[in-house]
């Protein structure tokens, strides 16, 4: 018997005899019930019947234990079923054991409870899912063909309510009047998207399925919307359970409901906000909300009473698990600024940055010199008139914003206050017009009156020389100058000219006769030479030249040409007779005569050529001279600029009785 007892101690009491911890294992082929076996070491025990066993098992995930106690039979092994349990559930398993009082005496007490066995785990069986799905929707607006997009969603099943792992959830789909069911959806997701018409009721029912089994069938009505009806109204009081969680109380229908389903999301000047949804079952009359909420944010809630998947009622209600101080304090804004007074206004900040109701904002104002002031409105007020300023001073104005949470400060304006009022400024800007409208209508007066005289000043009158008389002017004298003739004369403007008819003529000048003999062409009048003689200056008369209209080149052809003459330089020659005269004929001395005496001369033969500079004889170059004819083509109107004839040339006869190779006439306009 020795064997049997342990003597041991113990912190309750070192004394006590106890038995050492069982031996234990568990098993599990069933989905509600596992199975507990033990033994004690070291046959401590001759009987198991000699001793009290008790049995004690928790959820893995959870904290209590549910004890069991146990009395062994006789001539059987140590074990016990427990049923009751969760399937597809982990448990942790413990066994103790004690000695029975009335098998061995005992001098001091009763035996004691041997130690807890080390835990054992144990996972029930699969089976199938208990209940279907939370089932609901988002219904969006129809389209212009009648079609609206409808989102299923559906919550995953609890553990306890899966009773194993689910593979797929099945949607079906069934049209009010068809007794056709559909599969709309087959999938491992929480959501399904469907465009049906809107004008039609549609009835969706949701399944979910493990290894084992199909849950039952979770069932969703949604209306046509022709036929939708605005729900009975379910009154709603709401209250922060914490400051991360509302309690949600409201008062039974009048109807059983089968399940409520609860929406909620913040409240934003945004659209697009997610929102969150639960569906519990049962009648019940409160549920505490504690996803998604966060303090300092206004959420919208929503409750909708089921019945037999039909939406039977409905309320919705706002409400803050716990106001904060606002996030920011709005910007203030001076909208009208008079001497003595301003006036200031602000925004309404957003409403996820109130961090609660907005009770009242407090205006703080302080002139110049002068101490601080503080005014509180209500928090449905946007604007503030302070009076009483002193003309152009600063004055600084600051706004706080308040609600039950606490108050925000906000940044400070300077404002300077205007030095006159508007009246003031009116009338001066209304002078000022005055005076600009009297002195532009004087300026304006003035240059009519003027305008010949401020004409004359700003736009001086050009003359136009199309309307000029310089065609039918003719200069009172005409020199010819004779004496700067370059002695190198290039032979390409020397051959095949005539020698100038002159010996010593150092100039012509129009004689007295131009009076009678006045015509219009060029070279038409009367000719006296003023000769240089042996240092000493006579003045003879020239023969009067006459031009004939037939016109001939320097080559005696012919042509006649009628191309215009350019107002630039032209070079005159002079020479007797058809043709110019050999290098070795004489030339004869001209008889001197006075100024004075002059008439027309008979003698023909003589000719005078025009020619540019770069020695092409000019349209019309050469005329031969017999007697006048009226409008000569080399007549001065056509060369109405012709100031001076300056002809170039020795004005001596060479030694060897040569005339000068030609003289050169350079007419410059």
């Amino acid at each position: 018997m020795a064997g049997w007892i342990a003597l041991g101690s113990s912190s309750e009491d070192p004394g006590a005899v106890k038995l050492s911890p069982p031996e234990v294992s568990a098993t599990a082929d069933r989905s509600d019930c596992f199975r507990v076996a033990w033994r004690q070491p070291n046959e401590e025990l001759l009987r198991v019947t000699d001793a009290r066993y008790e049995i004690r098992y928790r959820d893995v995930d959870g904290a209590s234990w549910t004890q069991v106690d146990v009395t062994a039979a006789e001539n059987a092994p140590a074990s016990k079923d427990v049923c009751g349990v969760s399937p597809f559930t982990s448990y942790s398993i413990q066994v103790r054991a004690l000695y029975r009082s009335d098998t061995f005496p005992w001098s001091d007490g009763g035996p004691s409870w041997s130690a807890w066995s080390h835990e054992r785990f144990v996972r029930t069986l699969p089976t199938a899912p208990s209940r279907g799905p939370a089932l609901w929707r988002k219904i969006a607006t129809p389209d212009s063909d009648g079609r609206s997009e409808i989102i299923l969603m559906w919550k995953p099943l609890q553990p306890k309510e899966a009773n194993g792992r689910i593979l797929t959830y099945s949607l079906r789909w069934q049209r009010r009047g068809q007794p056709a069911v559909l599969l709309a959806c087959l999938t491992r997701s929480l959501q399904c998207a469907l465009e049906l018409p809107a004008s039609e009721e549609h009835t969706f029912f949701l399944t979910a399925s493990n290894s084992v089994g199909e849950s039952p069938a979770s069932k969703l009505l949604i209306p046509a919307v022709q036929a939708q009806a605005v729900p009975p109204l379910l009154p709603l009081l709401v209250s922060p359970a914490s400051d991360r969680s509302l309690l949600l109380q409201w008062d039974p229908p009048g109807f059983a409901a089968a399940a409520y389903v609860f929406e909620w999301g913040r409240v934003s000047e945004n659209r697009g906000q997610n929102s969150s949804w639960c569906y519990e079952l049962g009648n019940i009359s409160r549920a505490v909300l504690a996803e998604a909420i966060e303090p300092g944010y206004l959420y919208s809630l929503t409750l909708f009473a089921l019945s037999d998947g039909a939406v039977r009622a409905a309320g919705s209600t706002s409400a803050y698990s716990k106001q904060i101080a606002p996030f920011r304090a709005p910007t203030l804004h001076p909208t009208r600024v008079w001497p003595s007074q301003v006036e200031v206004q602000w925004e309404e900040i957003p409403l996820e940055e109130q961090g609660g109701f907005i009770r009242n904002y407090t205006i703080s104002y302080e002139e110049q010199g002068k101490d601080a002031q503080a005014v509180v409105v209500n928090g449905s007020v946007r604007r503030y008139l302070i009076a009483g300023l002193a003309p152009d001073s600063v004055v600084r104005v600051g706004i706080s914003i308040s609600n039950d949470g606490g108050s925000t400060q906000g940044s400070v304006l300077s404002i300077r206050t205007r030095s006159l009022d508007d009246g003031k400024v009116e009338l001066l800007l209304s002078s000022l017009c005055v005076g600009l409208v009297v002195l532009l209508i004087t300026a304006a007066l003035a240059c009519v009156l003027k305008h010949p005289l401020i004409q004359g000043c700003l736009w001086p009158q050009v003359p136009d020389p199309a309307k000029s008389h310089l065609a039918s002017w003719l200069p009172q004298k005409i020199w010819l100058d004779l004496g700067n003739f370059p002695v190198e004369q290039s032979k390409e403007q020397r051959v095949g000219y005539p020698d100038f008819p002159f010996r010593g003529v150092s100039g012509i000048i129009c004689g007295q006769q131009e009076e009678m003999m006045m015509c219009k062409s060029f070279l038409e009048s009367t000719w006296a030479a003023e000769v240089s003689s042996a240092g000493d200056k006579y003045r003879q008369p020239l023969q009067t030249i006459f031009l004939q209209g037939d016109v001939t080149t320097p080559d005696h052809s012919q042509a006649r040409r009628q191309s215009k003459v350019e107002y630039s330089t032209v070079i005159v020659w002079a020479y007797p007779g058809d043709a110019p005269p050999s290098s070795t004929a004489p030339w004869p001395q001209p008889t001197p005569q006075s100024p004075e005496s002059s008439g027309p001369s008979r003698e023909p033969g003589w000719r005078i050529c025009f020619q540019s500079p770069s020695c092409e004889p000019l349209d019309g170059s050469c005329w031969r001279c017999s007697q006048q004819l009226d409008g000569g083509p080399a007549s001065l109107g056509a060369f109405p600029l012709l100031r001076t004839l300056v002809v170039e040339g020795s004005g001596d006869l060479q030694p060897n009785g040569d005339h000068p190779a030609g003289a050169l006439s350079s007419v410059t306009p």
